[in-house]
This record gives C-alpha cells, sequence and structure tokens, in this order.
C-alpha cells in the first residue's frame, strides 16, 4: 500500500467516516489508481469544504471582526 497523503487527527477521523460513507454509497475502493480515487472522492471534499467555509463566514468571521473592534478593551468577567 503506498501512502499519497498525510493528515491530520480531524482529517483522518473525518477520513474514516468517509469510508463509511463510501460503503453505504455502493463505491468501490479496490483497484483504483490514485487518480481515480481522487477523482471519486474531489466532489465530497469540495461540498464539505464549502459547508466549513459557509460556516466559518456565517458564524467564526463576524465574532472574530466584533472581538478587533473591541481591541484590547477588557471584557466583563474577564481577568487581565
Amino acid at each position: 500500500m503506498e501512502f499519497i497523503v498525510t493528515a491530520c487527527r480531524f482529517c483522518n477521523d473525518a477520513d474514516n467516516r468517509y469510508l463509511e460513507l463510501t460503503a453505504r454509497r455502493g463505491i468501490v475502493l479496490d483497484n483504483r489508481s490514485p487518480e481515480e480515487l481522487v477523482a471519486l472522492r474531489k466532489p465530497y471534499v469540495e461540498n464539505k469544504r464549502a459547508e466549513f467555509r459557509k460556516f466559518w463566514a456565517e458564524r467564526v468571521a463576524p465574532e472574530a471582526s466584533r472581538t478587533q473592534r473591541r481591541g484590547n478593551r477588557q471584557r466583563p468577567g474577564e481577568r487581565q
């Protein structure tokens, strides 16, 4: 077996979930070239990335922006 990608734990865990989804979708991974495997997986990866980008834009970026505008002011209950 040849490994062509290195992943962090989060991505590796997500990949394990991917294998479960692959089996449920009836996709066969055996005897496929690395290029074929990438092509099979790419639409799902792009979809998940789009979901993460949307979440970031809607929930994380606005809060980060508010925090930056507050600057170094102390927030209620926060120690210095």
